[in-house]
């Protein structure tokens, strides 16, 4: 009995532990606000359906200058989609979605690429970037 309530202390501890360690990164980016999005749209395309060309592989990385922080993602479909973004920040994660809205069928491929800017970045901050419900999805974390 009293191995088992030592063991459930312990257990008890670790996770407050966590709880703590998780609010004080939460609390290091509590200034972190989006800043804006800079859309590329179609930075280049492929007008001949026979031959797909991917321009650049579908990719997502991040740069920091001091306290911004810049997500560019890039990906290829078809031409002649719209897309809108949101984000959102909860805690020590940086959400950021592109939904497809509703756009006409081209016979052709972009390279569409867009930019997210946050701004008041002071600590590790997680991130995920969502596409098209999925279809293309990037996360990691920024470790400054």
């Amino acid at each position: 009995m009293k191995k088992l309530l030592f063991l459930s202390v312990i257990a008890l501890l670790f996770f407050a532990c966590q709880k703590n360690d998780h609010n004080q990164k939460a609390d290091q980016n509590r200034n972190l606000k989006f800043e804006k999005v800079v859309p590329g749209g179609c930075a280049s395309d492929s007008a001949n359906s026979n031959h797909v060309v991917y321009e650049e592989p579908d990719t997502a990385y991040y740069t920091v200058n001091e306290d911004t922080v810049t997500f560019f993602v890039g990906f290829n479909s078809e031409c002649c989609l719209h897309f809108d973004s949101e984000t959102s920040i909860s805690n020590d994660t940086i959400y950021m979605n592109l939904n497809l809205l509703d756009g006409p069928v081209c016979s052709c491929m972009c390279y569409y690429t867009y930019e997210f800017q946050f701004t008041g970045l002071t600590g590790p901050v997680y991130y995920v970037i969502d596409v098209a419900d999925g279809f293309w999805y990037f996360s990691g974390y920024v470790d400054i």
